[in-house]
C-alpha cells in the first residue's frame, strides 16, 4: 500500500493569504483601531485550521482501490475501485514546480466523483503506478473499455 500526503509547504501556500490579512489587521489594529485585533485571530485561526485540514487528508492506494481520507473532527473516507479510472492529468503550477509538488487529476466513471483531485503531492512516478495498478485492476475484474 501507498500512502501520501499533500506537503506541508503546499498547506503553507494555500494559508498564505490568511496569514497576510492577519499581519494586516494586526498592524492597523495597533495604530488605528484596537478591535480589529479580532479579525487578525479570526485569520489566523482560520488558516491554521486550513492548514490543518490539508495535513489531514490522506491519499492511501493499495493494489485496486485508492482510498482518500479527508477531514479533522469529522473523518470521511471515499474509495475509488481503479478499474473505473479512465484518464488522468498532471498539473503543477510555477510554484508547485519550485518546490516539487504536483496535482494529479483523475478522471473516473465514479458517480459520486467522477474527478479526483490530489492536491499539492510530492512529485513522483505516481501517474505511472496508477496508471499499471489501473491496467491491473481491469485485468482482474475482467473490464473491457469499450468506446
Amino acid at each position: 500500500m501507498i500512502s501520501i500526503r499533500p506537503s506541508a509547504i503546499y498547506a503553507l501556500l494555500m494559508v498564505i493569504p490568511f496569514i497576510l490579512l492577519a499581519l494586516l489587521f494586526f498592524a492597523l489594529a495597533a495604530r488605528l483601531v484596537p478591535a480589529l485585533i479580532l479579525i487578525s485571530v479570526l485569520c489566523s485561526a482560520i488558516g491554521f485550521y486550513r492548514y490543518w485540514k490539508v495535513r489531514r487528508t490522506i491519499y492511501n492506494l493499495d493494489a485496486e482501490v485508492l482510498h482518500i481520507s479527508t477531514g479533522i473532527f469529522l473523518r470521511r473516507t471515499d474509495s475509488l475501485e481503479l478499474y473505473r479510472v479512465k484518464d488522468y492529468v498532471v498539473t503543477r503550477n510555477l510554484l508547485m514546480q519550485l518546490f516539487g509538488l504536483m496535482n494529479l487529476t483523475l478522471l473516473t466513471t465514479d458517480l459520486t466523483g467522477p474527478v479526483i483531485i490530489l492536491r499539492g503531492i510530492p512529485q513522483s512516478d505516481l501517474p505511472e503506478v496508477i496508471r499499471e495498478r489501473v491496467q491491473r485492476a481491469r485485468g482482474n475484474s475482467k473490464i473491457v473499455e469499450l468506446n
